[in-house]
């Protein structure tokens, strides 16, 4: 139920960890968990028969669909709000998890399924987050975003134990494809546990003030905030890298990625709690600094794990960037556009993020093909 609007001095007292606030976190813990527990899918295209070549590219397809998806999202958001954006999202979601566990073999059907599942999650952390914004002091947004973000870390933490638990329980001499089918049901029905929430927590949102279609292209030439697009944009590379193509490094390894995902959790958590208020002491653009020199200590310790204890350093230097990343640069990049247009600003934003996601995983995954994981690395941190 989205808070309207109110003067500064009523802002000021407001209290924005609410019921609906909590109804957002659980929603958003359910949303990482199971998108998580998909993570497995470039295993899950080399069983198919593909390449690592070929998983970054469909990876980069539906970041591609993702992507021009926004482009009517911005507009709806701030149009008719997110109800049905968001519902219609989460149902996606779902639909593209059954659609990639279901398919036979690299056809349309995975390519499609991909590309639904992709705008998705697109659409389903972009509308939680402009939800979230409504209502909330300037001063406090970045706090706001930093905190519903830190139930992802926990999702990520579940999404890994309970992706190896389901994973490895399989034995040895069953179908191959049976357990990643296994894993790809549970986040389905996370999903669909997602879209009820986001019914019940939308039931009550008001139908935002209209503006003219020319504003809103107005609004983009004039307030987009080149900067921080272009930190998105690296860190949609770092997402592919941890969450695309570190499971393909801990298969040929034979390491579980349990324990990566968890350390990664837990200190990505712990980092979100201890600087929620960083945005006011040292400022959003100090924030941004420390968050990538962490990026980049972590893509380097990621080069040389050989043993599952050896993720323990590079999880923390990982999670430690994530936790200043995320709030600063989405609180930075929407926070440049005017609140009728905080829709537009968020999604922008966020599509950036995709950018990353789009331009980078077939680079990376040729790069391994041809010359291995090291220097898919060496070049994520070039």
């Amino acid at each position: 139920m989205s808070l309207p609007l109110t003067s500064p001095s009523a802002n000021n007292s407001i209290r924005i960890y609410n019921t609906d606030f909590w109804i957002a976190y659980i929603a958003n813990l359910l949303l990482v968990t199971g998108n998580v527990m998909t993570f497995r899918f470039a295993d899950w295209v080399v069983l198919l028969g593909g390449t690592n070549s070929l998983a970054g590219t469909l990876v980069s397809l539906g970041t591609l669909g993702a992507i021009i998806s926004r482009l009517g999202l911005m507009h709806l958001i701030d149009r008719h709000g997110t109800r049905w954006q968001w519902m219609a999202c989460s149902a996606l979601f779902s639909l593209g998890i059954l659609g990639m566990m279901t398919a036979p073999d690299i056809g349309w059907q995975l390519k499609i399924a991909r590309v639904c599942y992709a705008i998705g999650v697109a659409g389903m952390f972009t509308c939680s987050v402009v939800h979230i914004q409504l209502g909330v002091p300037v001063h406090r947004r970045t706090e706001i975003i930093g905190m519903l973000g830190s139930s992802g870390f926990l999702g990520m933490m579940l999404g890994g134990i309970i992706g190896d638990l389901i994973y490895h329980s399989f034995p040895a001499d069953i179908k191959p494809e049976a357990p990643y089918q296994a894993v790809f049901i549970m986040s389905a029905i996370l999903g669909i546990a997602y879209l009820l929430m986001v019914w019940y927590l939308t039931l009550k949102d008001a139908r935002p003030e209209q503006h003219q279609e020319q504003e809103v292209f107005k609004s983009l030439y004039q307030y987009s905030p080149g900067f921080t697009l272009m930190i998105a944009c690296l860190m949609g590379m770092g997402f592919a890298v941890n969450f695309v193509f570190l499971t393909r490094y801990a298969t040929e390894h034979g390491l579980k990625m349990g324990a990566f995902y968890v350390l990664y959790a837990i200190a990505a958590f712990s980092f979100r709690l201890l600087t929620k208020s960083w945005n006011r002491s040292i400022g959003r653009h100090q924030m941004i600094l420390r968050g990538l020199i962490a990026h980049i200590l972590g893509q380097a310790l990621l080069a040389v794990c050989s043993h599952e204890w050896h993720f323990l350093f590079p999880a923390i230097a990982c999670g430690f960037g994530h936790a200043l990343l995320f709030p600063a640069v989405v609180s930075l990049g929407s926070g440049a556009f005017p609140s009728s247009h905080r829709g537009i600003g968020t999604t922008l934003v966020m599509g950036f993020i995709d950018v990353g996601g789009l331009l980078f995983p077939p680079i990376l995954g040729y790069i391994i093909d041809h010359h291995g994981f090291t220097p898919m690395y060496i070049f994520s941190i070039s």
